[in-house]
């Protein structure tokens, strides 16, 4: 067996072990975390050298007089999660992280680091809002050991680059939400985006009228006349009525009218990770109650939008393709399938900033937190 096979059958045998494996990663989290910690406080302050030296809050510099900007929100408004809601079984901090301003920096002479282009002061502190607050110790970028000699950009940019710069869920939610605020820099400011674009990012792109302003990121470490921090409207995989609203108004209008699909749809996945064991007998099951499964990858990005714009009900597995709800009408219902070893509430916080009605179903998930579905608890959830 080759290596990363053996790597591969270790992982697996480790996850069987279920508190053994949270174990292993918990340590080895930690160890990572010591030894950055160690190069951050010993090595030199060269800029290209070494990993950041720690945060700067951006929003804080911004209130306080030492950056220029605008504070659009202090706090958004968001629905408030009961017992049970799965934001909270999730454990992912999905039901707080408010107050979360919406706002915009300016930094001139700016350096951008890694592959997500982090935004890194003159004493290489990293903008902890660009690394999601506490989740910068999993940043390439905040740890890069070494950068090339920088590529200098003059004039105005920003950037809407993330740590998932391909994720469809990341690149509506993450991404593009940040140009909600493009309106107020210069004109002529130019976007930064991943240097390899899929055709929806290539779409939404073109349908804001932005396809003459991105450049592909030309590197790891840039030097920048003037950069236009864009902070992201939310935490991650949080209610963001904020950028819901943007994207809603930008991208419903492009929906393309002339397709039709069935209004109680379920999402069928194509070879993914995960999954659901049974998924032909699922499928019969909500056929004979009125439902149709969409391979939503065969479809353009405009007949997503048509198609949940106008869905009664959506079932299916956890995964990227309930992002589409946020075409959808206030009463839909919602229906998600997860592994108990595979929770996220990000698509309940979704859900509730469009007043959609977001019911799920957890069951025991293998290693591959893959799933078995009973059809009898399934058909509780269903609506009439």
């Amino acid at each position: 067996m080759s290596a990363p096979g053996v790597k591969l059958r270790m992982v697996s045998q480790l996850k069987r072990a279920g508190p053994i494996y949270r174990c292993v990663r918990a340590v080895r989290r930690r160890s990572r975390r010591l030894i950055y910690d160690v190069l951050r406080c010993s090595l030199p302050s060269w800029p290209r050298l070494g990993p950041a030296r720690g945060l700067f809050h951006a929003y804080d510099e911004l209130r306080t007089g030492r950056l220029d900007g605008e504070i659009l929100l202090e706090r958004q408004t968001i629905v408030p999660s009961p017992d049970g809601s799965l934001k909270i079984l999730a454990k992912l901090g999905q039901a707080g992280y408010q107050p979360w301003p919406v706002f915009w920096t300016r930094h001139d002479h700016a350096r951008l680091i890694g592959e997500a282009a982090l935004l890194v002061d003159h004493h290489k502190r990293a903008c902890a809002e660009a690394v999601y607050l506490h989740l910068h110790d999993g940043d390439p970028g905040y740890n890069a050991l070494w950068l090339p000699m920088p590529i200098r950009l003059s004039g105005n940019w920003t950037s809407v680059i993330s740590r998932w710069p391909t994720n469809y869920y990341h690149w509506f939610t993450d991404c593009l939400t940040r140009l909600a605020l493009l309106e107020r820099m210069p004109a002529d400011t130019k976007i930064l985006v991943p240097h390899e674009l899929q055709p929806f990012q290539k779409e939404t792109l073109r349908w804001l009228g932005l396809a003459d302003r991105i450049v592909p990121l030309p590197g790891r470490h840039l030097m920048v006349d003037h950069y236009y921090f864009s902070s992201p409207t939310v935490m991650m995989g949080c209610a963001n009525p904020y950028g819901v609203q943007f994207l809603r108004e930008k991208f419903l209008p492009r929906a393309d009218a002339s397709f039709h699909g069935p209004e109680k749809i379920y999402i069928r996945r194509r070879d993914k990770s995960r999954g659901i064991r049974n998924e032909t007998d699922v499928i019969a099951f909500l056929e004979m109650h009125g439902w149709q499964a969409v391979d939503l990858e065969s479809l353009t990005l405009a007949q997503q939008i048509h198609l949940f714009a106008h869905a009664r009900a959506v079932c299916g597995l956890h995964g990227a393709g309930f992002t589409n709800l946020l075409w959808c009408r206030p009463g839909c219902v919602a229906v998600e399938l997860l592994a108990e070893n595979f929770l996220n509430g990000c698509y309940e916080a979704l859900a509730g900033c469009l007043a959609v009605e977001h019911r799920f179903l957890v069951m025991p998930g293998d290693e591959q937190s893959r799933i078995q579905v009973n059809l009898d608890q399934l058909g509780k959830l269903l609506p009439i």
